[in-house]
């Protein structure tokens, strides 16, 4: 059973989805986002499609109480954003810019959705690349996960945002990104970003 743990010495929560262990990898010759296949019937663009191996549900179980651990039913919802109905291709900066706004609004309509459920408090959405971090399918996707927590690390993120701005009055991360296009590190500028 999935389950939200939070660690004590740290107070990092933890997500404990053991079902994971249990995915498949991409059967040779077979891919379940490409066209035509069952999930994913043919005519899209950019496809949302419930996570097969979830770590969170919204009809996730309650969790027992026990006496020092704090833990908390996973609920939620995990989805996976299929971002093209082409299959060899390496990554999300291969699509065309029009494709990837087609991704990037999906993205923004799904937070909109997550974040009006009062039960979760976190959206993540997120690419993994390699076999090495537990990719078991090679076509371009990208998942989302929304939380009934905010990670640990983002909110201490958010902050320090909140302190700079009380101390100086500007937003942090307008600033980060000031001082980025001053440097060579720009990997994209387009009109909105």
């Amino acid at each position: 059973m999935n389950e939200i743990r939070q660690d004590p010495t740290t107070g990092d929560w933890i997500l404990v989805a053991p079902r994971r262990l249990s995915r498949p990898w991409q059967p040779e010759g077979f891919c379940p986002f490409d066209p035509g296949a069952p999930e994913t019937g043919r005519g899209w663009d950019v496809l949302l499609l419930p996570n097969r191996y979830p770590v969170v549900s919204p009809d996730s179980p309650d969790v027992e109480p026990e006496p020092f651990y704090v833990r908390l039913r996973a609920y939620g919802r995990a989805l996976v954003v299929v971002e093209t109905p082409e299959h060899d291709l390496d990554d999300l900066s291969d699509l065309p810019e029009e494709q990837i706004l087609k991704v990037l609004k999906l993205v923004k309509s799904e937070m909109a959705r997550a974040m009006s459920d009062s039960g979760v408090a976190y959206f993540l959405y997120f690419r993994n690349k390699g076999r090495e971090i537990g990719v078991s399918l090679t076509h371009p996707h990208a998942q989302s996960d929304e939380l009934p927590v905010v990670p640990s690390r983002v909110a201490r993120e958010l902050e320090r945002a909140e302190a700079y701005f009380r101390e100086r009055g500007r937003c942090l991360h307008c600033d980060v990104i000031a001082a980025e296009l001053k440097s060579r590190r720009v990997v994209y500028r387009g009109i909105r970003w």
